[in-house]
């Protein structure tokens, strides 16, 4: 889950090397490529000076449609060295990716995406999900690829109270919404947290609402970061945040239990048109 592929920019061969590629990457698949360097989809023109003008709009429309499988490396790029030579310098000093993919053929023997694509083994793999620690900082680090590419995003679970009813703070839940907020005010992107939740019984509308609102000018006031919430008198029971664009489901919630896990997957395009409908949101164009 969230793993991420450095690919080198130079290895596909055609529009038919890169339908194939994207339609393995973004988030109902949970993996990613890397922008490494900075300017990939740049690069990647100049890998077709000689291309119709009409594939060239093709190839813009495929970029276009897939900016979710892309994330961004904060892995510096030497340009006056070979995207190989740079990738292989970098794994001497941190873990990059998850996966490398180079053109055919390279000097530094990596795999190719020719035989990723079209080799014997050509099976990706299921990455969609993973059991991962019960965590505040966990949760975040999974919602990363979302908080990227979404301006307004959504956490749904009907019992993510910030209080209990006799008015005492959830530190355990804050300290998750903290979090999620702390990871999402780093995008370049993101600005809204919509939470949606039921209303909790025996806590009149009024004093829930108000506490609410007290609870949340506080975080956001520490992280300039913007909120919104919708408050249902009975809701589903699945727990998910997610965006016009993918989204998480959360099996046992956002739950703080040291030692042990959570069951997150990404969602499926069903499942997300399910939760847009759900919650009367506009699709992606």
């Amino acid at each position: 889950m969230n793993e991420i592929y450095g690919i080198d920019p130079s290895s596909p061969k055609d529009l038919k090397d890169l339908k194939a590629l994207f339609s393995r990457f973004g988030l109902a698949h949970g993996r990613f490529i890397s922008r490494y360097p900075s300017d990939w989809e740049r690069e990647l023109y100049t890998n077709f000076p000689e291309i119709s003008e009409l594939d060239r709009a093709r190839l813009t429309r495929l970029i276009q449609l897939h900016q979710t499988a892309f994330l961004t490396s904060p892995t510096p790029f030497n340009r006056s060295k070979t995207w190989s030579r740079n990738v292989a310098e970098q794994r001497l000093r941190v873990r990059a990716f998850d996966r490398i993919l180079a053109r055919n053929p390279n000097e530094e023997n990596f795999e190719t995406l020719e035989d990723y694509l079209w080799g014997e083994d050509d099976d990706p793999g299921d990455s969609r999900g993973a059991f991962i620690d019960m965590t505040p900082e966990c949760y975040a680090n999974a919602c990363s690829p979302l908080f990227e590419c979404s301006s307004e995003v959504h956490v749904s679970d009907r019992f993510f109270h910030l209080r209990n009813q006799s008015g005492v703070m959830n530190r355990k839940r804050w300290s998750v919404l903290r979090a999620l907020v702390g990871r999402a005010s780093k995008s370049s992107k993101c600005r809204l947290l919509v939470l949606h939740f039921e209303q909790p019984p025996a806590v009149p509308v009024k004093t829930f609402e108000m506490k609410l609102e007290e609870d949340l000018e506080e975080i956001a006031n520490e992280f300039s970061f913007d909120f919104s919430y919708d408050i249902r008198d009975a809701m589903h029971h699945g727990r998910y945040i997610f965006s016009i664009y993918g989204g998480l489901q959360f099996d046992h919630g956002f739950e703080i239990s040291h030692g042990q896990k959570n069951h997150v997957h990404w969602l499926s395009s069903a499942e997300l048109n399910h939760l847009h409908v759900y919650y009367g949101l506009a699709t992606k164009s």
